[in-house]
């Protein structure tokens, strides 16, 4: 199912109302049958009323395949799956994450059978940490309409279908760490900004009303990317930047986000085990000007996965870890040391990206990956690059050059703790070029490419192109 959605296509809503609109929207895509041919979210615009005049559903944009998410008993989302009023209190009163949108389905694992998708708001932090920064430390009760207006998504997988049992929201001390109760999940979207806002860079700003969604979903997969609203493939997407409409803080230029939740594929050892469903998530924040750091570049590009590693002997190991790191390319990665931690979270944003317990990066490249100025050691990465970083491929049936299709593939190949991993299923990274040469091997929006068997669809963020799956 492929669907594309506004929460704000009400410009008068509340940010509160455009929550909910999210969550309500991504609840009808992730539970639609395949064939669904008509889906109608009617927009909250304040507590207790809807405009039935508009709906935030766009367009379906592919019916094949159903989501095969269900509702878990912690799914509180008001008027899910109706378009009945009710009544809701503001996030910033609410009570800690109170509203959230909590779906599950099967793993083929006995020991951690469902895997578990959520979207949900901010909890409530004690103190300052690393992660979200001295003056962009957020709690639920500093959101407003611009601050602190992003939807957050944790993906894992649980014993139970819930929100318990060990699939949970973050920490209550560090916002995007696992080492303190996500022990099978992690968070996506974080303010994870380092010791500066200018760090900071989010996306899935339910309040920006220049920006529309994009949702991918399968029952293997869950992905979401943003566009600016009114673009078009004349005339390219995100050409222009969205300046953080939507959170005043968040106000370096993005050209658009990505959100992968899903499994990758397996080495057959791994499909003997019985604890470890191969589930990986990461983001993407697609930017021509990061005002990164060297310890921390890209912050808010996380990947994270789950998975047993093997020994140099050969020999596997018999607990799953989440390991994680930055989507980065410096020359660190080349010297790696391990961590005495369990997982790959620490306090400090620097020491995620020092540490052993990490995955192998960068999963993609892009044509603006700048973290910087700094060049010492050559521990940063380049900055934007002008070469056509990912080119066309030829079709083998008709010999035309056509988008690439190159995997995103999850590893980790630290010395004595390793897992080769496999690609992400359902997406590829395509294409690294100036859009007006992209245009060449891509001749319209709607185009889909046979990859293996299975139709995909462009998409394009700036000067770089995804394709995902079409089903």
């Amino acid at each position: 199912m492929i669907v594309t959605f506004r929460p704000t296509i009400n410009t008068g809503a509340d940010y509160t109302a455009c929550y909910m609109n999210f969550l309500r929207c991504v609840t009808a895509i992730a539970t639609a049958a395949a064939g669904t041919t008509s889906l109608t979210v009617n927009p909250f615009t304040a507590s207790n009323t809807i405009d039935t005049t508009k709906n935030c559903i766009v367009s379906i944009d592919c019916n094949t395949e159903a989501g095969g998410w269900i509702t878990s008993a912690s799914h509180n989302v008001v008027a899910s799956l109706s378009n009945t009023p009710a009544v809701y209190t503001a996030l910033a009163s609410a009570a800690t994450h109170l509203y959230k949108a909590d779906f599950y389905n099967a793993s083929g694992k006995a020991t951690y059978p469902y895997k578990k998708l959520a979207f949900h708001s901010y909890g409530t932090y004690a103190g300052q940490s690393a992660y979200t920064g001295t003056n962009a430390c957020v709690d639920k009760s500093q959101i407003t309409a611009n601050f602190a207006a992003n939807m957050l998504i944790t993906f894992g997988c649980s014993a139970s279908t819930d929100w318990t049992s060990g699939f949970q929201p973050p920490a209550t001390t560090v916002l995007n760490s696992a080492s303190a109760g996500q022990t099978t999940s992690y968070t996506l979207n974080g303010q994870n900004a380092g010791t500066s806002t200018l760090y900071a860079n989010p996306g899935l700003c339910y309040t920006d009303t220049t920006v529309e969604y994009h949702m991918a979903v399968t029952a293997d997969y869950c992905v979401i990317w943003e566009s600016k609203v009114g673009d078009t493939y004349a005339n390219g997407y995100f050409t222009t930047a969205t300046s953080g409409a939507g959170t005043s803080y968040w106000n370096v230029a993005r050209f658009g986000s990505i959100y992968y939740m899903g499994l990758r594929e397996t080495q057959p050892w791994e499909n003997t085990l019985s604890n470890n469903p191969p589930w990986v998530c990461w983001q993407h924040t697609q930017n021509t000007n990061s005002t990164g750091s060297q310890s921390v570049p890209y912050p808010n590009n996380q990947v994270a996965a789950f998975m047993i590693t093997n020994a140099n002997s050969g020999v596997a190991g018999v607990t799953p870890l989440i390991y994680s790191t930055n989507n980065r390319w410096d020359s660190e990665f080349f010297h790696t040391r391990r961590s005495s931690a369990v997982t790959a979270y620490t306090s400090t944003p620097g020491s995620v990206n020092a540490e052993g317990s990490r995955l192998d990066a960068p999963l993609f490249q892009t044509r603006a990956m700048f973290s910087g100025t700094s060049t010492t050691a050559g521990a940063t990465q380049n900055g934007t690059s002008s070469n056509m970083l990912y080119m066309p491929q030829t079709d083998p049936v008709t010999g035309a050059q056509v988008p690439g299709a190159y995997p995103i593939k999850i590893s980790r190949s630290f010395n004595g703790d390793w897992n080769s991993g496999g690609a992400c299923r359902g997406i590829y990274k395509s294409l690294s070029m100036p859009y007006a040469t992209m245009k060449y091997y891509w001749q319209a929006a709607t185009q889909t490419f046979n990859i293996n068997g299975d139709s995909y669809l462009p998409f394009v963020l700036n000067e770089d192109m995804w394709l995902v799956r079409f089903a």
